[in-house]
C-alpha cells in the first residue's frame, strides 16, 4: 500500500505527465489509493464485498485521507511562507 501510494505521488504530483492542477491531481491520487486499498483489504480478507462494510471502509479511508491531506497542506504552506520570506531577505539585502 505504501509503494503504491508513493509512487502515484510521486508521478502525480511531480511528474504530472497529465499537467493537473492540485484539485485534479488530488482526486486522482485518492481514486488510486483508494482503489488499491480496497483491492488490497479484499484479498487480505479486512473487507467483504458487502455494500455496508465496504460503504464504512471507504469513509474511514476518507476521512484518515483528509486529515493527512490537510496536515501536509499546512506544512507545505508555511514552508512556502518561509521561502518566501526568505527571498524577500535576500533581495532586500
Amino acid at each position: 500500500m505504501g509503494a503504491v501510494s508513493g509512487t502515484s505521488s510521486y508521478l502525480i504530483y511531480n511528474e504530472n505527465p497529465l499537467e493537473l492542477g492540485l484539485t485534479q491531481s488530488t482526486a486522482l491520487h485518492f481514486i488510486v489509493t483508494l482503489s488499491s486499498a480496497i483491492i488490497i483489504g479484499t484479498a487480505a480478507g479486512w473487507i467483504e464485498w458487502d455494500a455496508r462494510q465496504l460503504g464504512g471502509f471507504i469513509i474511514i479511508f476518507a476521512v484518515v485521507y483528509l486529515i493527512i491531506w490537510i496536515i501536509s497542506f499546512i506544512i507545505r504552506r508555511q514552508q512556502v511562507r518561509e521561502l518566501n520570506g526568505h527571498l524577500r531577505k535576500s533581495r532586500n539585502s
